[in-house]
């Protein structure tokens, strides 16, 4: 009995350490991501952006009240494909029920993703203007900020 729950324990353990970035802290988010690239730039009280570099993508991490809030993926060389886009929206938003959203006018070349268990909002941005960019932030820091709030991200993108 005493070793299945040992096992469940390190299932249990496996589970919490591969949850989501954000909330993580600068010093747990420069473990994964290695070393920031530059100077952090001050948003504002408590904001503050961190640059990284990592399996093949330019990263920004937004810190808030000392945990990460945003990140966004930049891709130079290539557009982010909708299936990376949601690996990643996966890994860095956490477990949940994930909808990919696209909006009705077939202009606008950004896909939403929105998952659905804690409110963290996804936006894969392939227009001609931020190619190969996917930004995920949480509902917290949305919430927070005036210009992420989600209503707002949602009247911007209309069909949605």
């Amino acid at each position: 009995m005493n070793k299945f729950f040992t096992i469940i324990g390190c299932i249990l353990l496996l589970v919490c350490s591969a949850r989501a970035r954000l909330g993580e802290s600068p010093s747990e988010i420069i473990k994964r991501y290695g070393p920031m690239k530059g100077t952090p730039k001050i948003l504002g009280k408590n904001e503050w952006n961190g640059n990284f570099r990592h399996a093949g993508y330019d990263i920004t991490v937004t810190f808030w009240n000392g945990k990460a809030a945003e990140e966004e993926f930049f891709d130079d060389a290539n557009s982010i494909a909708e299936d990376d886009a949601q690996t990643i929206f996966r890994a860095v938003s956490g477990d949940g029920k994930i909808t990919p959203r696209r909006p009705s006018d077939p202009k606008l070349h950004t896909i939403y993703f929105d998952n659905l268990s804690n409110g963290a909002l996804g936006l894969l941005c392939n227009d001609g203007i931020n190619d190969g960019s996917l930004t995920v932030m949480s509902k917290d820091y949305m919430d927070f900020s005036g210009k992420n709030s989600r209503e707002a991200t949602k009247k911007k993108m209309a069909g949605f």
